[in-house]
């Protein structure tokens, strides 16, 4: 069917507040981060094409690189694959290809906070996780921003009778956490046509991709989680704390960029009613998601610092994370959100409670979430969630961005 319809459109600036990785499935190893000077003639790092560079050099030289650089370096002796790498490259330029530089075979440029890059070499991560892009160039999907709005809307919008029931009508208390089922049917006319999308008003809201950047940054992300003294001969002994553990290395979308992508919603009263969703037709008006989102990511901030109540000075063992600084970043982008420009989290980092709807039954009935989570995971704590995905050395969360809408005519 071919309807007439009345299109609004908002273009929408996305402030990045803290780093924005939204992972691609696919990661790379060190060996293709090399020294190399930036448009700015800044020391940098740059990701090359391997293959396009090793085609410059003769075949028993490709050999030699495959066998010391690309063999894992728990197979190898002496050196680190950086040291490795770096002493065959000066060893390929100056001998076989001394007209060229490194950067003609550059794919991005890749920021780092690596000190002394050219010389010290453990702080080199050895594998890369990759952020979604287009030609080289990184954007954040309008399928992600989406995502986060559709979750926000149903935050704010699902009653409480409409949320027990569902549970109630649901025996496998797992399940009622996956919000993507519940998703398709608070967003359709009738539950028992959830799975159909023709019947569901969210296919009328869109959301584009964003712009690209060009200059991503790399950072080291580690868990900052809630631990707790089990020495019975220790007088802390059942005192919690805060400890660092398990880092990834991350391309990101760094703090301060501004993206920019559109929303629109189409609405034919004709078309809505055929389908029976015309009194959905509120849950994708710009008011319903610009006040959706500032509700949702109001209840987010306080449910992610919920984990800084137990720092504790004479307890905590943490590498490169700063409490005090943690906690100002939260009290800082709690003053920023609100209704006409609210924040948003996506991508790496959202956590457990943000993508399911832990957070929506833990503010309606705290006994049926502690109920529901011992059956979702494998063992319950008081602190669940207990663990938060951290900025190394910038002590801030992943994800953070505020946004902006403009009515486009």
């Amino acid at each position: 069917m071919d309807f007439k319809t009345n299109t609004k459109r908002y273009k929408c600036d996305m402030r990045i507040l803290s780093p924005i990785h939204i992972g691609s499935g696919k990661n790379y190893t060190q060996s293709e981060l090399v020294p190399c000077k930036d448009g700015n003639n800044k020391i940098s790092r740059c990701r090359i094409n391997i293959e396009k560079y090793l085609s410059n050099f003769p075949e028993k030289f490709q050999d030699t690189f495959i066998e010391r650089v690309l063999t894992p370096t728990s197979q190898k002796k002496g050196f680190g694959e950086e040291y490795e790498f770096q002493n065959l490259l000066k060893k390929f330029d100056k001998e076989f290809n001394k007209n060229s530089k490194i950067t003609k075979f550059k794919r991005y440029y890749l920021e780092t906070d690596l000190d002394g890059i050219n010389d010290n070499i453990k702080k080199i991560p050895t594998r890369i996780d990759e952020h979604i892009k287009t030609f080289d160039e990184f954007f954040v999907p309008g399928s992600s921003v989406k995502g986060s709005i559709k979750a926000a809307i149903l935050h704010k919008a699902i009653t409480d009778s409409i949320l027990k029931k569902e549970i109630t009508m649901n025996d496998n208390k797992k399940s009622i956490l996956d919000i993507s089922k519940l998703l398709d049917g608070f967003f359709s006319y009738s539950v028992a046509k959830n799975n159909n999308s023709y019947y569901n008003i969210s296919r009328f809201l869109h959301v584009s991709d964003s712009t690209t950047i060009k200059k991503p940054k790399l950072y080291n992300i580690t868990k900052l989680s809630v631990s707790k003294d089990k020495n019975p001969k220790s007088r802390n002994n059942n005192t919690n704390y805060l400890k660092t553990g398990v880092d990834v290395d991350l391309e990101t979308i760094p703090a301060k960029n501004i993206l920019y992508f559109y929303i629109s919603t189409n609405y034919d009263s004709e078309v809505y009613k055929k389908l029976s969703i015309d009194s959905k037709k509120e849950l994708i008006s710009i008011e319903t998601i610009k006040s959706s989102i500032y509700e949702f990511s109001k209840d987010l901030i306080d449910t992610e610092r919920h984990i800084l109540k137990y720092d504790n000075d004479e307890l905590n063992k943490l590498n490169n994370v700063d409490i005090s600084q943690l906690k100002s970043f939260y009290s800082e982008i709690e003053k920023k959100n609100n209704e006409e420009s609210p924040l948003l989290k996506i991508g790496s980092g959202s956590g457990f409670m943000a993508t399911t709807l832990a957070m929506r039954i833990k503010k309606t009935d705290k006994n049926l979430f502690k109920e529901i989570v011992k059956k979702a995971v494998k063992e319950y704590d008081e602190n669940f969630p207990k663990s938060r995905s951290i900025v190394t050395n910038l002590n801030m969360p992943l994800g953070w961005v505020k946004l902006k809408f403009e009515k486009v005519n």
